[in-house]
């Protein structure tokens, strides 16, 4: 028996046991985007501990750090 052959099993459980982790976490986790409630998404105006906005982060998050993050996500792990 290889080691593959044994570890299949473990890898096959594992998935199947985060799925089912997601599904019940799935309602909570899109329950803090329900419109009626606040959000991150609405700051505006000036951080106090820096010299920045909350729109130049949003722009350095969309231009700089969303770009690589895509391509990072394009890639396979294996």
């Amino acid at each position: 028996m290889t080691v593959t052959k044994r570890i299949y099993p473990f890898v096959v459980l594992t998935a199947i046991f985060v799925l089912l982790l997601l599904c019940v976490l799935e309602r909570e986790v899109w329950a803090q985007f329900e419109p009626d409630k606040e959000c991150f998404c609405k700051l505006q105006g000036a951080i106090s501990d820096c010299q920045c906005t909350t729109e130049s982060i949003d722009d350095f998050n969309n231009y700089e750090v969303y770009p690589i993050l895509q391509k990072l996500l394009s890639r396979d792990f294996f």
